[in-house]
């Protein structure tokens, strides 16, 4: 398993032929902006709530990475291969939420064009043509110009729905997770939602009484001029409205799963009423995808990881036999130790490598100053760096400090005696500058060349302050040779040397 699935999500398949009912009692561009709106909301909440939860994991591996700096080195491979994990699942869960972030971001953004739409006819609606007055004229002696003007007062398209109301009533709440179609208005039908205008010229004799639905030939024919003529307008709602165009959101019986197929053909408004049915598709599936963390994780849960048994093995040289670090069954005891020190459960491995070691005091060098802070203090990426490039600085300087310690002069890296580099030397190797000469068929010490004592016996027996001759080191409270020391622990060292390596 390449990676752990820290929270749980509950995915009910759809019931069969299950449809959103609040979505057919859409019936007018009142009711369909208060739908479209709603949606709104959700994807707002569930891009927040995926970024929010991405924000916690990478506080989790900044402190991880933080918390390495100060611990021993069993406890660093422990850091490190959690700082590693939480770096993994965050790289592969940002791209999740920037894919979300994109397909919400998309869904609202046709979602507010065409709410805008909508409002704007609505408020189109609300006036009506009036008499321009003293503007009227004559063009010729048959043509009478009437002037005309819209102004305030005019019928609603329908009856706007404020916060607290529903489309429907008996189910206030829409089941987007349904969603298959909806009714939409595309903007070029939105004129049809326009009220009637009726214009009526008043002091006029001889007309036609009870005419309706005629044309203006018929209607004025016989009228002729009474007195006090004027002009009155009204503007009267459309009582029933069939503007709306069946949009596809998911594939029946595909809910939360997969996208209904847009017809091929579709251009101009229609086209763009299948984009973003489309995209809120394509967002709530998106929206509901939850980001993985390590919230709940511990030992049981990373023992069976393959990144994290893989890492602490690699940074442990008792573990280096180990081929098959995540095999519980060759590898139990190294499985159980995983599970042991990573904690039986969330609750206390929060406690241990979240709260305590969120209380951790590491070090923070800043120009002049060098301060001691815990490690959930240390928030900004400049105290961060401080931090990192201290220990660093630290690592460096007591690596070079050892290196002088261990150095020695070309003579004494050689720890052969004077003795030693003569016994059995031929003629031809058998050098003055080693204080050798050959006499008498043999090489031998050269005469007045003191004879060098081993370093194993120089070294043997010293105390503290004594054990500085060349080629002596103190370890374990006793004074050793060098040369034996190198070769009993040189492993360890390119260990050590690893496991400091700042990362």
């Amino acid at each position: 398993m390449s990676s752990i699935i820290y929270i749980a999500v509950s995915v009910m398949s759809p019931a069969l032929g299950a449809k959103d009912q609040v979505a057919a009692k859409v019936t007018d561009v009142c009711k369909e902006k208060k739908y479209l709106q709603q949606p709104a909301g959700r994807l707002t909440a569930e891009i927040s709530k995926q970024e929010g939860d991405l924000s916690s994991l990478e506080t989790d591996l900044r402190l991880w990475k933080l918390a390495a700096v100060k611990q021993d080195k069993r406890q660093w491979r422990l850091y490190t291969a959690l700082f590693f994990k939480a770096t993994s699942l965050h790289l592969e869960q940002a791209q999740k939420v920037k894919n979300t972030r994109t397909k919400i971001g998309h869904a609202l953004q046709l979602t507010e064009r065409h709410v805008g739409a909508i409002n704007a006819i609505q408020e189109l609606a609300r006036t009506k043509v009036t008499e321009r007055a003293s503007k009227h004229g004559t063009n010729g002696a048959t043509k009478i110009n009437i002037a005309l003007e819209r102004t305030t007062g005019g019928a609603q398209l329908c009856k706007p729905l404020v916060e607290h109301e529903n489309i429907d009533d008996d189910k206030p709440t829409p089941d987007f997770n349904f969603l298959d179609t909806i009714q939409l208005t595309a903007t070029s039908m939105m004129h049809k939602l326009m009220p009637d205008d009726t214009l009526t010229l008043t002091g006029n004799a001889g007309c036609s009484g009870g005419q309706t639905n005629v044309a203006f030939s018929a209607a004025i024919n016989g009228c002729t001029y009474a007195s006090g003529q004027a002009i009155e307008t009204t503007a009267s709602a459309k009582e029933n409205i069939d503007s709306g165009t069946t949009v596809k959101v998911f594939k029946t019986d595909k809910q939360m799963q997969e996208c209904a197929t847009q017809s091929s053909d579709s251009g101009g408004d229609t086209a763009f009423l299948s984009e973003l049915g489309k995209a809120i598709c394509e967002a709530l599936i998106a929206g509901a995808e939850t980001v993985e963390t390590l919230s709940d994780a511990n030992g049981n849960k990373l023992s069976a990881d393959d990144l994290i048994p893989n890492a602490v093995r690699n940074c442990g040289a008792a573990f280096s036999n180990i081929d098959k670090p995540s095999d519980s069954t060759s590898n139990k005891e190294f499985v159980n130790y995983l599970k042991t020190r990573y904690r039986d459960t969330t609750k206390v491995f929060k406690q241990t490598f979240g709260t305590n070691a969120g209380t951790t005091h590491v070090e923070l060098r800043q120009a002049d100053k060098t301060d001691n802070k815990p490690i959930n203090q240390t928030t900004t990426p400049e105290q961060q760096a401080a931090v990192l490039s201290n220990s660093e600085g630290e690592r460096i300087k007591n690596e070079v400090e050892s290196e002088k310690e261990n150095t020695v002069t070309a003579s004494a890296v050689d720890f052969k005696t004077t003795e030693e580099k003569c016994e059995d030397k031929p003629h031809g190797e058998c050098k003055e500058e080693d204080g050798c000469e050959f006499k008498v068929g043999e090489c031998k010490v050269k005469e007045g060349v003191k004879a060098e004592e081993k370093k194993e016996e120089r070294c043997a027996g010293k105390g503290e302050k004594e054990c500085k001759a060349p080629g002596c080191k103190l370890e374990d409270e006793m004074c050793k040779c060098f040369s034996i020391m190198v070769k009993e622990h040189f492993a360890m060292m390119v260990s050590a040397f690893m496991s400091l390596v700042a990362f």
